[in-house]
């Protein structure tokens, strides 16, 4: 789950571990919690799982503009976009274009770097209240995909076993 701002509300553990198991997932400062817009265009990890990059790129770019609108205020929405604007050319390119698209359902081909080549499909559920998204990541039982995401959960529970890894030792 995310808000407007693309933080990171809320995410299982096998969502964690597959878009972002190198970050902290219980960082006590909200300011420190993962942000997808900015794992994307900042982090070399999260951006080298997407195998169509640019596309998932120019969607969240196009998204962060559509927050932009509903909320002008947010000084964190525009200290994002700011910080994203200097730090990455990439993004500042995109970001004067003004793309506007929405997406709802696309497939999402990432190289995830402990399972290798995944395929998911990708609903994004907007909340109409609250403005936050829940994003859905699933694969068709019985392939190749859904053995990958069974294996990064097994090397979730055999981390999380006793005597092993702290789940705050897991996030890192």
């Amino acid at each position: 789950m995310i808000d407007h701002r693309a933080d990171v509300l809320a995410w299982n553990r096998l969502g964690h571990a597959l878009l972002a198991g190198h970050v902290d997932l219980d960082a006590p400062d909200t300011r420190m919690r993962p942000n997808i817009a900015r794992m994307l265009f900042l982090d070399p990890h999260h951006r080298a799982l997407y195998c169509d990059w640019h596309a998932k790129a120019q969607v969240t770019v196009a998204a962060l503009h559509q927050a932009v609108a509903r909320h002008p205020a947010d000084p964190e929405l525009e200290q994002l976009v700011g910080q994203l604007a200097v730090d990455s050319p990439e993004f500042a390119r995109m970001w004067v274009r003004r793309p506007v698209r929405t997406c709802s359902y696309y497939l999402r081909e990432l190289d995830h770097p402990v399972v290798g080549r995944v395929t998911l499909a990708n609903e994004t559920v907007t909340l109409p209240d609250d403005d936050q998204q829940i994003g859905l990541f699933y694969v068709r039982p019985g392939t190749s995909d859904a053995d990958a995401l069974t294996l990064l959960a097994q090397s979730l529970e055999r981390r999380l076993a006793p005597g092993t890894l702290s789940r705050k030792e897991d996030a890192r």
